[in-house]
């Protein structure tokens, strides 16, 4: 009875319909396209789920994929943004933790993955960086997320975001909750990041 009941522990669960429905809606996929794409992740990941290590791999791949070579990912971003992802807190990503991230690298528009970068220590209260490592952590993930095309003059766009919220970076470090409530509570704030600036100093 003990070995059967691990083997069943062993076994990925079957996608529920209200699931299918709700990740159909979200992604603008068809229900049977769902299907096909939790067989594929039952087909690479035989348990149902994805660990921090095969995490690693898989963002690897992406990065390669999308031509990110530029990017540098520390094992200890990987893991604050495998923590982000995992909802549940489980420590592993299911089928829909991982669906939904990968939806938004391909499928969300600049909005939707910059809201997702201004809450990603959402559930963490004392986040502090010295402007260095917030502007760092900012272009991995803008590399990461496809936003590649606004990495340019990200580290300027930070610094006067910065300014004008009145931190002296050089005396004390930067609280994440307040840069991030900030840019959120202005939209010029919010667009000034995910906007390109020509070479004649206009907004496109």
């Amino acid at each position: 009875m003990m070995i059967w009941n691990l083997f069943r522990t062993l076994t990925p669960q079957k996608l529920t319909l209200p699931l299918i429905e709700n990740l159909s809606l979200q992604s603008n996929l068809s229900p049977s396209e769902i299907e096909r794409w939790y067989q594929q992740f039952i087909y690479c990941y035989t348990y149902g789920y994805v660990s921090f290590n095969e995490f690693v791999v898989h963002i690897k791949q992406l990065c390669i994929y999308h031509g990110n070579r530029r990017s540098q990912l520390s094992k200890r971003f990987l893991w604050q943004l495998f923590s982000r992802l995992d909802m549940d807190r489980d420590q592993k990503l299911n089928f829909e933790e991982f669906f939904r991230f990968n939806i938004l690298i391909n499928q969300g528009n600049r909005n939707e993955k910059l809201i997702f970068i201004l809450t990603f220590f959402k559930h963490d209260e004392n986040i502090y960086f010295t402007q260095e490592k917030l502007i760092e952590f900012f272009i991995n993930i803008f590399y990461l997320l496809n936003l590649s095309k606004f990495v340019e003059y990200l580290p300027e766009k930070i610094q006067k975001i910065l300014s004008s919220i009145n931190i002296d970076v050089e005396q004390k470090q930067i609280s994440w909750n307040e840069f991030t409530l900030c840019i959120l509570n202005h939209s010029n704030l919010f667009e000034s990041l995910i906007t390109i600036k020509s070479k004649e100093n206009h907004i496109l």
